[in-house]
Formats: structure tokens, sequence, C-alpha cells
């Protein structure tokens, strides 16, 4: 009865988890595009 609520949370927390993961390395993904565009546009 206890390890249902756990089966239920543990694949939530993990999709959780890996949109926050995804969520910094998309911007910083876009921090160094506008970072490389910047820099073009100086030159």
């Amino acid at each position: 009865m206890l390890l249902w609520p756990v089966m239920f949370c543990s694949p939530s927390v993990n999709l959780l988890l890996r949109l926050h993961s995804l969520n910094l390395s998309w911007r910083s993904f876009i921090g160094d595009y506008f970072r490389m565009e910047s820099l073009e546009l100086d030159t």
C-alpha cells in the first residue's frame, strides 16, 4: 500500500528533474548563441 505512491511519484519526480536540467541546458545554449551573435555584431 505504501509502495504505490512511491511508484507513482518516482517517474514524475524523474520527469521534473529531467525537464529542469533540459531547461537549464536550453537556457545556457540560448545564452551562448546570443553571446556569439553579439560578438559577431561587434566585429
